[in-house]
């Protein structure tokens, strides 16, 4: 089902030639009022409603792809931000040559079916290196859970305690993820402490505010690039297929 407001505006578009046509009947046939003209339209669309529905998904269509063109060209001109290690996460190989940037929630379940692929690159594939960017927006809890996970850095167990909130079900409130973090083997009166200077918030609002800027709103978002610059892929939800085939040009050097 569409939007309603792509409703809206396919249907201001298919009206628009008729509202031409009414000025051009004014002049020419200055007995055919307004209300005959849009009794026409009107009749016409009941007669063939499926011009409406046509409208519709086309404009639909061309609002996805100028989404898309967006993601992937602010992702090309913003690249060497969102690799870097400030406000990401990075695992794998530093010199490699192709990076995926994954934006993900630890309550998005699309995240983590994602999730054991992310880290079969991040561990597994010396081509590829995985930048992990903190991206909560699906629950108050995701907020808490993406500031612990971060704070785990000062301890250098970020990656222990993100696979195991990725595995973990449910909701990850605070003393959930506190038990995960002491089961991998973190110091959980150190955790809460580096959380609570607010360093780790101003991490998360950097981030959301570059998904803004690329129009990202929902989770995973992946950008798969050479590190180059010269092959930049972005694509919002999962696709195993999608990205492994992305993660293949990549390594080609193909160029996009």
């Amino acid at each position: 089902m569409m939007k309603p407001s792509y409703a809206c505006a396919a249907l201001a578009l298919f009206l628009a030639p008729a509202c031409a046509q009414d000025k051009a009947a004014e002049t020419e046939t200055p007995d055919l009022s307004r209300e005959q003209i849009e009794e026409i339209v009107r009749a016409y669309i009941m007669e063939n409603p499926e011009v409406i529905l046509e409208s519709v998904n086309a404009y639909a269509e061309r609002q996805e792809l100028e989404s898309a063109n967006r993601f992937k060209e602010t992702a090309r001109a913003k690249l060497a931000t969102l690799m870097s290690e400030t406000d990401g996460v990075v695992m794998g190989p530093k010199d490699a040559e192709v990076v995926i940037v994954e934006f993900f929630d630890y309550h998005c379940g699309y995240c983590k079916t994602a999730s054991p692929v992310i880290r079969e690159f991040a561990e597994k594939d010396d081509a590829v290196k995985v930048v992990f960017r903190e991206f909560p927006i699906l629950k108050q809890e995701s907020v808490v859970a993406a500031e612990l996970a971060l704070a785990a850095r000062e301890q250098g167990k970020y990656k222990e305690l993100h696979f195991a909130l990725m595995n973990a079900g449910g909701t990850l409130t605070a003393s959930r993820v506190e038990t995960l973090a002491k089961s991998v083997g973190v110091d959980v009166k150190k955790l809460d402490a580096a959380r609570a200077t607010g360093a780790y918030a101003e991490t998360i609002d950097r981030t959301r505010a570059l998904a803004q800027e690329m129009g990202v709103s929902g989770t995973p978002a992946l950008i798969i690039a050479r590190t180059d610059g010269t092959f930049v892929e972005a694509f919002s939800g999962w696709t195993e297929p999608g990205l492994r085939a992305a993660v293949d040009a990549a390594k080609s050097g193909a160029k996009s």
